[in-house]
């Protein structure tokens, strides 16, 4: 067992089977149980997103899911397009994007407080007339949303991500690690049940 998976040499030679027949017994039980492996890394996946407070809407939770590929591996992961962001983290630099966020205020009914704020100087700052520069508006005005205050929200945290990133917040990986021990002895299990199967016909 400490050096993985392993068919020994006195077995090979008392199943005195077909070997594709054999294989292709180990493979079917191996995708069923890699398949109820998935699933359950994936609803640890969701515990840890509901847990953490990572997301605000249920639109990525319910995008996790185990997909069977053609060639017999088994893939547990989430398809929304900023799973990984939430995984990984995001570097600055980069907008992310709007729509995106202007949903999630949507979805969250996030209203943008309408007072104003004024940023406190130092006695020594001097703002030169000359040098100002005008702030870019976040609304165009042939844009649709014009007017449009969780949209010039969601420009504004949009910005926000592109100068300072984000940090990670694993789900998927703290999930997959709490089942890997089992699922390396699992397989084991299935090769030894498959042998001890065709010992006996």
């Amino acid at each position: 067992m400490a050096d993985g998976l392993y068919i020994d040499e006195v077995s090979m030679k008392n199943l005195r089977i077909n070997m594709k027949a054999f294989q292709k017994e180990v493979l079917k039980a191996s995708v069923r149980g890699l398949s109820a492996f998935g699933m359950q890394i994936v609803a640890e996946a969701q515990r840890l997103l509901k847990a953490n407070g990572n997301v605000a809407s249920s639109h990525l939770r319910n995008s996790g899911r185990t997909v069977v590929q053609p060639d017999n591996t088994v893939d547990a992961g989430f398809y929304m397009g900023y799973a990984e962001y939430v995984e990984y983290g995001r570097k600055s630099g980069k907008m992310p994007p709007v729509e995106t966020i202007y949903q999630w205020i949507r979805r969250k009914r996030i209203v943008p407080s309408t007072r104003k704020t004024r940023l406190k100087l130092p006695d020594d700052h001097i703002v030169k007339k000359q040098t100002a520069r005008r702030p870019t508006p976040l609304v165009r005005k042939e844009s649709k949303h014009k007017g449009d205050k969780q949209w010039s929200l969601a420009w504004a945290i949009a910005l926000w991500i592109k100068e300072h990133g984000t940090k990670a917040h694993p789900f998927l990986h703290p999930a997959y690690e709490k089942y890997r021990g089992q699922i390396t002895e699992f397989m084991q299990r299935r090769i030894n049940d498959c042998c001890e199967y065709y010992k006996k016909k």
